[in-house]
């Protein structure tokens, strides 16, 4: 399990990998590649969330990792895998709203 923060997301992931994109737009989320539909190459990703435009995540400047525990589940006990579990921090929940994310 990896859980990552990023400027207004806690995001957990049973993939125990880092997000490869992150979004430019409003919501500033981190997306893994299973999120993303696949595209040709060279075309323009967009997130999901806001429809911002998508470019590689890089740690340590888009987000930090808080936990890193392999092996573990983010649902402990659980037969589920959880391919990202994403949450706003609680100061910035008045955002969704304000920006109408999805």
């Amino acid at each position: 399990m990896i859980e990552v923060e990023t400027e207004y997301h806690i995001t957990r992931s049973d993939l125990n990998t880092k997000p490869d994109y992150k979004c430019l737009g409003t919501c500033k989320k981190v997306w893994w590649k299973d999120d993303v539909e696949s595209a040709p190459f060279g075309a323009q990703l967009y997130c999901q969330k806001c429809g911002g435009v998508l470019s590689s995540a890089r740690e340590g400047f888009d987000y930090k990792i808080t936990k890193n525990e392999p092996g573990e589940k983010v649902y402990p006990g659980s037969d589920i895998d959880v391919k990202h579990s994403s949450n706003l921090l609680e100061q910035f929940e008045h955002l969704e709203k304000t920006y109408g994310w999805k």
